[in-house]
């Protein structure tokens, strides 16, 4: 019985170890087959019509899928800032005020930018508030 305790103690050890919340990689259905994505490399997800764009590090993929699907597969480092725009909090390095009641994203090293709404600005305020 001791024997037992001791392995179910160190599995157990092994998994508080194990980084939680961890996604290994997102897998997409593309026009020209499926790619698989470091979750870490995507920047923002961007909903036009029946179609999503994903924006990445190192490309743009156009897949169909439903948006809310996505939304909930993705880690607690992504935020639907808007109803067309899912962004990698990570991967932000400025919200500037648009006015008409949005904002625009900006991430580190890229052109293109998503939109939040003001009304989601203010119920995530708490994640964009500076730490000093």
């Amino acid at each position: 019985i001791e024997k037992v305790v001791n392995t179910i103690t160190a599995l157990a050890a092994d998994i508080d170890q194990k980084p939680k919340n961890k996604q290994k990689r997102f897998v997409v259905k593309t026009a020209t087959g499926i790619s698989f994505i470091n979750p870490d490399s995507i920047l923002f997800l961007e909903k036009q019509g029946k179609k999503a764009i994903l924006h990445t590090t190192s490309n743009v993929y156009e897949i169909t899928c439903k948006f809310n699907d996505l939304e909930h597969e993705l880690s607690d480092h992504f935020l639907r800032v808007h109803r067309s725009f899912i962004v990698n909090i990570d991967k932000i390095s400025k919200i500037k005020d648009a006015g008409n009641q949005s904002y625009l994203v900006f991430f580190e090293d890229y052109q293109s930018t998503a939109l939040m709404s003001r009304n989601k600005y203010r119920e995530h305020l708490d994640r964009f508030t500076p730490s000093f």
